[in-house]
């Protein structure tokens, strides 16, 4: 078993329609990561969405709170 300490997780994935705005699904990814996050004493810091030409932070649009 590997172990090692966690302080905080930055979630990254690409949208492959090269439009990097959120989905409702995103948000409610980022959402339900902030609260799992709490339960096991991890921070989810940020969701970022790439796309194309640029990219999206849930943190920055106010989607990582909680």
């Amino acid at each position: 078993m590997l172990m090692f300490e966690l302080d905080g997780i930055e979630l990254e994935h690409f949208h492959l329609s090269g439009d990097a705005t959120p989905s409702r699904e995103d948000i409610e990814v980022s959402e339900r990561l902030v609260d799992a996050g709490h339960i096991v004493g991890i921070a989810c810091l940020d969701h970022v969405i790439i796309g194309e030409d640029h990219y999206v932070s849930m943190k920055q649009r106010g989607n990582m709170n909680g």
